[in-house]
């Protein structure tokens, strides 16, 4: 669902099957994904959504900058969709984040930090000192995203 809505296609969009190939299956029929056209359909459909390098989903955190209960599960309902994989959240160190922080470990995860803080339409992005194993980005969620998100 929340693919579709991305697409721009809303409730107007409605599947019936998949690109399949009927295949000789001897008394049953059987049928088989025709790859090169769910990969095309896919990638023209969701093309802003998938923020994929060299494959993979990058591995996302999320922390509570400002102690607002459940705005980390509102942030993950537009990382999700655009591509990211929410894999820790919790609370910041700290309630009085103003700004949304998009920080990134390796150099070629900043792309994937900028068009974060584009899709969030709030933040700033930084490196982080020190590579973190488990996440490619943390987002600290600030007062300036908590606010976007209640409007």
């Amino acid at each position: 669902g929340p693919l579709v809505a991305l697409a721009g296609y809303g409730d107007a969009l409605q599947f019936e099957t998949l690109p399949v190939a009927s295949v000789d299956a001897a008394s049953s029929e059987r049928f088989e994904i025709r790859d090169a056209e769910l990969a095309a359909f896919v990638g023209d459909r969701f093309a802003a959504a998938r923020l994929q390098v060299a494959g993979r989903r990058p591995r996302v955190e999320l922390l509570n900058g400002v102690g607002t209960p459940g705005l980390v599960q509102r942030v993950a309902n537009v990382i999700v969709p655009a591509g990211g994989a929410v894999t820790l959240s919790g609370n910041a160190v700290r309630f009085d984040a103003l700004v949304t922080k998009v920080v990134y470990y390796q150099d070629r995860d900043a792309p994937i930090a900028r068009t974060f803080v584009r899709i969030l339409g709030a933040g700033t992005v930084a490196k982080g000192a020190a590579p973190v194993s488990v996440v490619d980005i943390t987002i600290v969620i600030g007062h300036d995203l908590a606010t976007q998100l209640k409007r």
